[in-house]
């Protein structure tokens, strides 16, 4: 059987069905090759792989069949390594929706047996599948949850005109606050992003991922170009951040921060709306508000007021040891909220470190 290329191999290593292990980060052109897929956004790109190798030690080795100069398929899964939840494949680690690309689905389906083969071999448990149409016939989801979609494309003021009543008045009151809005990739940017991340997560009863995470993407994302923040600040303090990742026409709005007094001048709201009017500005098609729990109503209600359009999105779960697709729990909520809620700052950043590698 085929294995997956370490850093010291070849770019390619071909595979029975035609379809080969490749390692996207030494394939010349692979992100101009794979703009040609409408679907594929920034976690299928060289960016994000860098920056889950940086960041996790994964080891970017995707399955694919490269054209003379396309990517015609391809299967992006790492493995993760642990001996706290042990071992399997994720496709792909920390993404919202990384389905498996491709226009023949009975390729897809090919590609999916080839990866779930290879998981035999490295003692996988299960190996996890982040969004996906078609190929997998009547498997049954481990769980879904809510996506939210904003069609980029109609003018400006098409696009102003379809925010909820409530989001519009949420807007002229940030804008009569004076708070101001930045849209930058600067790195101090990311360093204010991270602050006020720690906030929100304790908030949410959620450890902050490492620092050393958002230094990958900021190296590896916002700096080439792929990515930036939107920053809102009131009063010299800067009281909401957004990150937001760009590729091809697509943009995906992946994290959100702020703090008490932004919440109180409506910042969130401006500073989301005038990331939308540089998308739109700029000719981007669509943007990925990223995924939502369906039993989060509040945060769902927050996406459809700025004029998403809501649809579900499942995630598979095959598991070695029953041979087959298996259900799973919407793990965002539960006691462990209630203990990161209260644990002092510095620890919390601690277990974030030392934890996130293991949960992918």
């Amino acid at each position: 059987m085929n294995s997956p290329l370490t850093a010291n191999d070849s770019a390619t290593a071909r595979a029975p069905s035609g379809l080969a292990w490749v390692n996207p980060l030494e394939v010349k052109d692979w992100d101009l090759w794979l703009q040609a897929h409408s679907n594929a956004s920034l976690f299928h790109s060289t960016a994000w792989a860098k920056v889950l190798f940086r960041s996790y030690g994964f080891q970017p080795c995707y399955l694919a069949r490269l054209g003379p100069r396309s990517i015609e398929a391809f299967f992006p899964v790492v493995g993760v390594k642990s001996w706290l939840t042990g071992n399997r494949g994720v496709a792909l680690p920390f993404t919202d929706e990384c389905p498996p690309l491709g226009q023949d689905q009975a390729e897809l389906a090919a590609a999916f047996n080839q990866v779930r083969d290879f998981g035999i071999g490295q003692k996988w448990k299960y190996l996890e599948i982040r969004g996906a149409e078609g190929f997998l016939g009547n498997a049954k989801p481990s769980v879904q949850f809510f996506r939210h979609v904003l069609d980029l494309r109609p003018a400006a003021g098409a696009l102003w005109d379809k925010l909820d009543s409530s989001v519009r008045r949420a807007v002229r009151k940030a804008q009569q606050a004076g708070v101001k809005v930045e849209i930058t990739n600067r790195p101090a940017a990311m360093d204010q992003f991270y602050e006020l991340n720690c906030v929100t997560r304790k908030k949410h009863g959620l450890p902050p991922q490492p620092y050393g995470f958002f230094k990958a993407i900021q190296d590896e994302v916002m700096t080439p170009g792929n990515g930036w923040i939107a920053e809102a600040s009131h009063q010299g303090q800067v009281v909401a951040s957004c990150v937001f990742f760009i590729f091809g026409k697509g943009a995906i709005y992946k994290y959100g921060a702020s703090n008490p007094a932004g919440m109180e001048v409506r910042a969130n709201n401006l500073v989301m709306w005038e990331a939308i009017a540089r998308l739109n500005a700029e000719g981007f098609h669509h943007l990925h508000f990223g995924r939502s729990s369906r039993d989060n109503e509040g945060l769902c209600r927050y996406k459809r007021q700025f004029g998403a359009a809501e649809t579900l999105l499942s995630y598979y779960k095959y598991d070695y040891r029953q041979k087959d697709f298996v259900t799973d729990a919407d793990k965002a909520f539960g006691w462990h909220n209630q203990v990161f809620s209260r644990l002092p700052m510095p620890l919390s950043r601690l277990i974030g470190r030392l934890a996130y590698r293991h949960v992918a």
